[in-house]
């Protein structure tokens, strides 16, 4: 099974040492990534995510979104302590992948909408968007037009001022 690891990093105009950022992690909760046609992938993608949440810095946010045939917005924290984290983490340990559809461009359009609303509340900030998926767009029959491919998208993309990591 294929598995990606996008990551948009959208640096702000300010040059300082250290940037506050602005976080936003995206999970994949359909079916494919619980093995559904192929590997199960779902536990080592969330124990990657437990730690990725774990490096968070003070100061910084962490907005978590998941999406199947519909996105989750779950409410932006701000890491103060290991317990803004634990937040984050309780909001993991619930999520399960038993979505029928994967509907990627709804994502898309929440994620930009977010990261925006971020840029918006602090443009000194940076905001960093990661997005765990296994790359498949599978949109619920009626958006079936609505499709994007994430392998051109990442191809497209090379060399801009974000990161798009894709890992089998």
């Amino acid at each position: 099974a294929f598995f990606a690891a996008l990551m948009f990093v959208l640096f702000p105009d300010t040059a300082s040492a250290r940037v506050s950022s602005d976080y936003i992690v995206v999970l994949v909760t359909s079916y494919s990534m619980a093995g559904k046609g192929g590997r199960d992938i779902f536990t080592d993608v969330k124990k990657s995510l437990d730690a990725y949440i774990g490096g968070i810095k003070k100061g910084d946010s962490l907005t978590f979104i998941t999406f199947d045939s519909a996105v989750k917005l779950y409410p932006t924290v701000v890491v103060e302590s290991d317990n803004s984290r634990d937040i984050v983490r309780k909001y993991l340990s619930v999520i399960e992948a038993k979505g029928d559809w994967t509907y990627t461009v709804d994502m898309l359009r929440t994620v930009i909408k977010t990261a925006s609303d971020l840029r918006a509340k602090d443009s000194s900030r940076q905001q960093v968007i990661t997005i765990m998926t296994d790359a498949q767009d599978d949109p619920p029959p009626a958006k079936r037009k609505d499709r994007i491919d994430l392998r051109s998208l990442a191809k497209a993309n090379q060399g801009n001022e974000w990161f798009i990591y894709l890992v089998d």
